[in-house]
């Protein structure tokens, strides 16, 4: 059987670039990909006029979080169930909903999460804790997954060469602005719940949870990446936060892919303190290039860490 693969999103998203790095290895790269526009539409003539050429048989795979093949979570849905209804599909899922997330969100996607999933012949997921939330879904609309759900988790590929010695305090500031190689580094996308509000919280505390003093005034938090679409905002409100506090929030903007491992492995403090991830190709990031990031505990951390 021929296997189409859906790739949706922009060149720069997670997703996308972990879609096309899989397309890109030796088993897969024969594989047939279609690319879809963030949010292009309709998608589903799009795909079936690629499709044409490969005959009824064959098996659509689309790699997908719900924002990159549609404006909603409900429509992104409606798009996988139509498609599902003229072949077989199966998806790979990423970025599953949570109850922790504001409640009526969290039933949108839920609901949309679990009819994609019905209609899949499978689906792959990251992590163990990214099948149970997706099985509880399922059954929280009363549907039957249409097909097995297997975890195949995010790769972790060590990076060549050593992580370098640190600067000591006072060293040149980079090209990015003031920052010192005591900072408190968030890699990833700007946007709510990343990790960047915690990082700046903790700038508040000193030894022991005491308030911080004198000794670590020149401790700041350095974002590495650019602001979410949408987002913009977080750069200012994030700035003006840490001027309140007397520290600094430092932003690079986007990094190419050649310019990430040295400065993940520049990183005093490495920081993955997102906010109840499902799986998190960031802390990845951070493992492959040899450091070790603080993280809070929750059901993916601790899956990962066993």
């Amino acid at each position: 059987m021929t296997i189409v693969h859906v790739v949706p999103g922009h060149e720069h998203h997670g997703v996308t670039q972990h879609a096309l790095a899989l397309l890109a290895t030796p088993a897969l790269s024969g594989q047939q990909i279609v690319r879809i526009l963030e949010g292009a539409c309709p998608v589903v003539g799009e795909a079936e006029s690629a499709l044409a050429e490969v005959g009824n048989a064959a098996l659509l795979h689309l790699h997908l979080t719900d924002h990159l093949l549609a404006p909603t979570a409900s429509r992104c849905a409606e798009l996988v169930v139509s498609l599902a209804r003229q072949r077989p599909i199966s998806l790979t899922l990423h970025d599953l909903p949570q109850p922790c997330d504001q409640h009526l969100r969290y039933e949108r996607r839920r609901r949309a999460y679990a009819l994609m999933a019905a209609h899949a012949c499978g689906v792959v997921v990251a992590s163990e804790h990214e099948r149970g939330l997706l099985t509880g879904a399922l059954d929280a609309e009363g549907l039957r997954a249409g097909g097995p759900i297997e975890v195949i988790p995010l790769p972790i590929e060590a990076a060549p060469g050593s992580v370098p010695t640190l600067p000591k305090p006072g060293a040149t500031p980079g090209a990015d602005g003031p920052h010192t190689p005591r900072d408190l580094v968030v890699f990833g996308y700007l946007y709510p719940g990343k990790g960047h509000a915690a990082a700046l919280d903790a700038l508040q505390l000193g030894p022991g949870g005491q308030r911080a003093d004198d000794e670590f005034a020149d401790v700041g938090v350095l974002a590495l990446g650019a602001p979410s679409p949408g987002h913009e905002r977080l750069v200012q409100e994030y700035t003006d936060r840490a001027r309140a506090l007397g520290r600094r929030f430092t932003i690079t903007g986007y990094l190419p892919d050649a310019e990430v491992l040295t400065r993940l492995r520049a990183a005093a403090v490495p920081v993955a303190a997102a906010d109840h991830v499902s799986a998190s190709g960031s802390i990845g990031s951070w493992l492959a290039a040899g450091r070790r990031p603080l993280a809070p505990a929750g059901p993916y951390v601790d899956e990962l860490d066993a």
